[in-house]
């Protein structure tokens, strides 16, 4: 809670002066570069010790050099089986280097056994719709004009628990 706490003061410091100082980058077309990435990756339940894969997909549109805003979409298997829908502020703090935060929800599927006399046990499953923080960052390795692949770390804290996501993204950029 800390971290996310953080970054958001980090946040409303620092996103001003950088929208100000910073001008829009600049093509022949007048457009702006659109970022789309792959992850595969891991996410740790921290406290829990439930862990599994993680597949994602990461959009970035940028407003500036320095900042894109976009969306993600993750879904942890496994022990975690969750699915996680955020909208991100990515803040280029230098070149390479990004920190990635934003709100979003997390739906993670819960599985409870139940016993009923003379009937042996079941399992009964239900989706738990939860308000999600995300704060992480990731380096992006530029391959070529249009790739990148960018190592990553996230935190994704609800009120029940936090969990750790890490990976790596293969991205494409549309310019």
């Amino acid at each position: 809670m800390l971290l996310l706490r953080s970054a958001l003061v980090l946040l409303l410091v620092s996103v001003p002066a950088t929208l100000s100082a910073q001008p829009t980058r600049h093509r022949a077309d007048g457009g702006r570069d659109l970022h789309l990435a792959l992850l595969l990756g891991a996410s740790q339940v921290q406290d829990e010790g439930r862990h599994g894969g993680t597949i994602g997909v990461d959009l970035e549109y940028e407003l500036t050099h320095r900042i894109g805003v976009g969306a993600v979409i993750e879904h942890a298997g496994d022990e975690v089986d969750s699915t996680t829908a955020l909208a991100v502020i990515d803040w280029h703090m230098l070149p390479g280097f990004v920190f990635q935060f934003g709100p979003g929800v997390e739906y993670e599927r819960e599985r409870e056994i139940e016993h009923e006399a003379g009937h042996g046990a079941f399992v009964r499953t239900r989706t738990e719709p939860r308000l999600v923080g995300r704060a992480g960052f990731f380096y992006e390795f530029e391959v070529g004009r249009a790739w990148s692949i960018a190592p990553s770390v996230n935190l994704d804290v609800t009120r029940r628990h936090e969990t750790l996501v890490w990976g790596l993204a293969v991205g494409r950029r549309f310019r």
